[in-house]
């Protein structure tokens, strides 16, 4: 799987050599994609033990379909996409039927230990943020934090939002107009950057 040349191998490498059962590449996709699923599921509830829960039964059914399942053209794209289904079925089933779909809680907080890129935002500037999120529906925070926190494409967050993809052109430019309203460019572009 991996060349002599002690080259990082690619979600792709790792991704190919786990469905054929390499259980080391397995464990650094996990160890890879697990703080990133944890903060994506932290958007949806505070329960950490249900979102750990979710991230373990997403990798064991992984392993355990690792024979029918393809290679991808984007393990993270894959991996969130499953995760997202499996946490909300989770969420489901504990609250004892209540539907989450469209209209699950989805926060987007910007983080006060996480690098911010080459530069620091003020307590009052992250609370700023914050309150334009509040603005926001949840379906437009979380394709806002698909697109610009975790760079998805267009594509991949209709896949997972179940939409299509004109229409997440629509949702995301619709979210992007919201916030510019009233609150100027510099406040959205300070926002974007701030992941």
């Amino acid at each position: 799987m991996m060349s002599n040349n002690y080259s990082v191998p690619t979600d792709e490498q790792l991704w190919k050599a786990a469905l054929n059962g390499e259980e080391k590449p397995f464990e650094l996709l996990f160890s890879r994609y697990y703080d990133l699923l944890v903060n994506y599921g932290s958007r949806f509830t505070n329960d950490i033990d249900l979102i750990r829960e979710a991230v373990q039964s997403l990798f064991i059914k992984i392993w355990n379909n690792r024979a029918t399942l393809r290679e991808t053209p984007s393990v993270k794209y894959y991996l969130i996409k499953s995760f997202r289904r499996i946490l909300i079925r989770i969420i489901q089933s504990q609250s004892y039927g209540i539907r989450l779909g469209e209209d699950a809680v989805f926060g987007i907080q910007i983080p006060h230990e996480q690098k911010i890129i080459s530069r620091e935002i003020s307590a009052e500037q992250r609370e700023r943020i914050e309150r334009l999120l509040s603005l926001l529906t949840n379906r437009q925070r979380e394709a806002i934090y698909l697109r610009f926190y975790e760079n998805l494409s267009y594509e991949e967050i209709a896949e997972i939002l179940g939409m299509q993809v004109g229409g997440t052109y629509k949702l995301i430019y619709r979210a992007l107009d919201r916030l510019r309203e009233g609150h100027g460019i510099s406040l959205v572009v300070l926002l974007l950057s701030a992941r």
